[in-house]
């Protein structure tokens, strides 16, 4: 008689039953394949999480965006003036400026405002609101206000050593209103120009003489400066633009709170707060022994209008460390 050899299989005895091992194996399949999908499910949430916040796993090798070419000089002219400007291809020129004007300017995260005023930064060491500075850079192409103050900050941190932190405290604050419930005053109009079109640039109203539909905050281009009662005008400005402009004057923040949309043009008289530079050499002062008005009364009678004083909340930009850069 033939021997038949049984053949033995995994996890089944001679009568073809599972085993307890077989079962073991496959509650670990299972098992295993649970925290697999749990996992799955946790890179799923992560990766949304960072699609939000703007956050992508290559971001830690991509660099700040910096200037083609750059030069940082320390100026020893002792002048007290100074200045920068803007030049097309995307030049940046600033001429015998502290390290703090040119933060300022670097670090203002609205693309509606000038710049970060004196009380907005803190801290640091005493030069860097006394030695000045000579900065000549280009980005080889045109980039916009914000792009460019991303290069300046990238530039700064390299041949300054810069480092800063935001924190938020509470400060006196101006809550901007209307004067009258609906009303707006008689020297406040609302722009015939289609203003949400035009690119935001807070540089408009700096250059003398040179007016534009939107945007403008500066010496008004239908009353002459040298009259006996000059005009500072906004051209296409909404309220919280107007807002940004006027805080610089003001030495607070002025939050827009008039509930008005659209933009607006307008003129109110020269104030003291608002000072504006001479007419030319030419022309009459007309503000020479003057006392002028304050813009707390100017405002609610000519715009319609009112200043409300408060406290709030205010960021303060906070210089950490900063260090002499090496001519270059």
């Amino acid at each position: 008689m033939l021997a038949v050899r049984s053949r033995h299989v995994p996890g089944r005895n001679a009568s073809g039953q599972r085993t307890g091992s077989a079962i073991s194996s496959r509650k670990e399949e299972a098992f295993g394949a649970a925290i697999l999908s749990v996992v799955a499910a946790y890179f799923a949430v992560v990766m949304m999480a960072a699609e939000r916040l703007g956050v992508h796993a290559s971001s830690s090798q991509i660099g700040p965006a910096a200037f083609d070419a750059a030069s940082v000089k320390m100026n020893k002219s002792g002048s007290p003036q100074g200045f920068d400007k803007i030049s097309p291809g995307g030049r940046f020129t600033a001429t015998n400026l502290t390290l703090e004007s040119l933060i300022r300017f670097a670090y203002e995260r609205s693309a509606q405002s000038r710049g970060l005023e004196p009380f907005e930064v803190a801290d640091g060491p005493g030069w860097i609101r006394r030695d000045r500075f000579d900065v000549n850079a280009a980005a080889g192409r045109e980039v916009p206000l914000m792009e460019l103050r991303s290069m300046l900050q990238a530039l700064l941190v390299e041949r300054f050593k810069l480092r800063t932190h935001y924190e938020t405290r509470q400060a006196p604050v101006y809550r901007m209103v209307l004067a009258r419930r609906n009303q707006l005053g008689p020297q406040l109009r609302r722009t015939e120009t289609d203003c949400a079109r035009v690119p935001a640039d807070p540089l408009r109203g700096i250059t003398p003489g040179k007016s534009e539909p939107c945007g403008y905050f500066g010496p008004s281009p239908t009353v002459p400066i040298g009259s006996d009662r000059a005009y500072q005008a906004i051209r296409g400005l909404s309220m919280a633009e107007f807002a940004l402009r006027l805080y610089p004057y003001l030495g607070r923040r002025v939050i827009d709170g008039t509930g008005l949309t659209g933009y607006f043009d307008g003129e109110f008289e020269f104030t003291a707060e608002v000072v504006m530079p001479p007419p030319p050499a030419d022309q009459p002062n007309p503000y020479d022994g003057r006392v002028l008005p304050s813009i707390v009364s100017v405002l609610p009678q000519q715009l319609g209008l009112r200043l409300e004083s408060h406290r709030g909340p205010v960021e303060i930009l906070i210089v950490d460390y900063a260090e002499h850069p090496t001519d270059n």
